[in-house]
């Protein structure tokens, strides 16, 4: 059995990094990937079939533990769609879940969400559970957006923030002040310390930015990031501001920082969406 890590470096595959610097591109959007009609099969057969939910005070609720059935026909309707800009992916799932409805071992990995509340800076990059138990690792992630609620005074889109930052390591919050927190079931604590960990970029070469020091432009944090304290953004480097809309979909690295946009500059009131993230076995990569 093993211990949960509390920090994104600690006990983590270090000898996996190299082989996982291949699955590294910049984030983007497929603008309209989904008609209509996927997009309310996905919505539909995620808040139907889940085994389990997770509630945030902040404004949350979120859909876990999904079935194989669920999981296989989201991966049937997107996979044709993230084919073209992702050469080396695959479509053959090899799960071993054994005919069970729930499965732990699928290519995805993820859930559904409704919240009304920003998310902080984070990144939702390899559970350890996965990888010591399964021998199972992230190697990209994508986001379903499902629907947006705005005033009706709105003049912008609900956005989605990523940056150039990038960090092999389990998931977490990245806080940048105080003594950090456990949060949901997830052992990691936040992390409060940038300085010593070994950020890379798009490329998986030492980050050419200096981690101490402020990259944003004022605009830009008081347009989109003002949700979080200025420190938490120290040595953060902007990728991109894409939008969130329903029938896209989100392509980011999974060891990407990222946030959602500062709600009350889009005035969304409420918004729903799914969350996944790609996995390859260790011996596969």
């Amino acid at each position: 059995m093993y211990e949960n890590p509390l920090q994104p470096r600690d006990k983590w595959p270090v000898h996996l990094d190299d082989k996982l610097k291949k699955y590294l591109g910049e984030s983007f959007v497929l603008e309209n990937a989904l008609t209509d009609d996927e997009l309310e099969e996905i919505t539909i057969s995620i808040f139907k079939d889940v085994k389990g939910f997770r509630t945030f005070t902040g404004g949350t609720f979120i859909w876990s533990r999904l079935t194989h059935g669920t999981l296989n026909l989201i991966w049937n309707i997107v996979y044709p769609k993230l084919k073209n800009k992702l050469s080396w992916l695959e479509k053959e799932n090899t799960c071993n879940h054994n005919d069970e409805t729930w499965c732990w071992s699928h290519q995805l990995n993820g859930n559904g969400y409704i919240t009304s509340t920003n998310y902080k800076l984070h990144y939702d990059s390899q559970e350890p559970k996965d990888f010591y138990e399964k021998k199972l690792i992230s190697v990209k992630a994508f986001l379903i957006p499902f629907f947006t609620c705005k005033d009706f005074e709105s003049t912008h889109e609900s956005t989605f923030v990523t940056f150039k930052n990038r960090l092999f390591g389990w998931e977490a919050n990245f806080s940048a002040a105080g003594k950090g927190k456990v949060y949901g079931d997830r052992k990691q604590q936040n992390v409060i310390d940038y300085s010593k960990l070994p950020w890379i970029n798009v490329n998986g070469e030492p980050f050419e930015y200096n981690i101490d020091k402020w990259h944003l432009s004022w605009d830009d944090y008081k347009k989109y990031l003002i949700h979080s304290p200025e420190e938490v953004y120290t040595g953060m480097v902007l990728e991109n501001i894409l939008p969130y809309k329903a029938n896209d979909i989100i392509v980011i690295d999974t060891y990407q920082l990222h946030t959602t946009g500062y709600n009350k500059h889009s005035y969304t009131t409420l918004k729903g969406g799914a969350r996944f993230n790609i996995r390859k076995h260790i011996d596969e990569l």
